[in-house]
């Protein structure tokens, strides 16, 4: 009775000891939280996972470097929640100003850092006459653009940004 039940011991530890490296445990879903300016689709396809993967079978450090590659991402993590779910959190930047440049606008998130060359996105105020080489006056400019709330930098169209001032204009001028 011993070497029965010592027997049925060691097939169940076999099963379950493999059983996260078969499709029995497949990835049913991929959960993102945490994701503004991406759609959740964009950041399940960043993360390399095919449906029904094995869990045991996800890398999910690759999976996060993946996600990183992103420049909206600021952070990321990824990881396994058993039996069948992986979760996605990521923080992205949040552009509170841009610099119209020779290449593009170059977005800028509220700690100063220049993290893409894009489309500004609604809210993203323009800085005007801001010399990309004064670190002081960019982060001066920067910490005015993200001390004002989301509702008035919406009217917000330009800070013009000078060595001892700056100046704010409004859409109506």
């Amino acid at each position: 009775a011993i070497g029965i039940a010592a027997g049925c011991v060691a097939v169940v530890a076999a099963l379950a000891a493999i059983a996260p490296f078969t499709p029995v445990m497949g990835v049913k879903e991929i959960a993102v939280e945490g994701n503004r300016t991406l759609s959740q689709d964009q950041v399940k396809d960043l993360t390399g996972i095919a449906p029904e993967t094995p869990m045991g079978r996800i890398n999910v450090t690759d999976a996060a470097h993946r996600v990183a590659s992103d420049p909206w991402v600021k952070t990321v993590t990824v990881a396994r929640n058993w039996p069948n779910t992986i979760n996605v959190a990521l923080e992205e930047h949040d552009a509170v100003a841009y610099l119209q440049q020779s290449d593009g606008a170059h977005l800028i998130d509220r700690e100063g850092k220049d993290f893409l060359v894009a489309e500004p996105p609604a809210g993203a105020v323009e800085l005007v006459g801001a010399s990309a080489d004064n670190e002081q006056v960019m982060a001066d400019a920067v910490d005015i653009a993200s001390s004002i709330s989301d509702e008035a930098r919406a009217e917000i169209a330009v800070i013009e940004v000078g060595p001892f001032n700056h100046v704010l204009k409004t859409h109506d001028g």
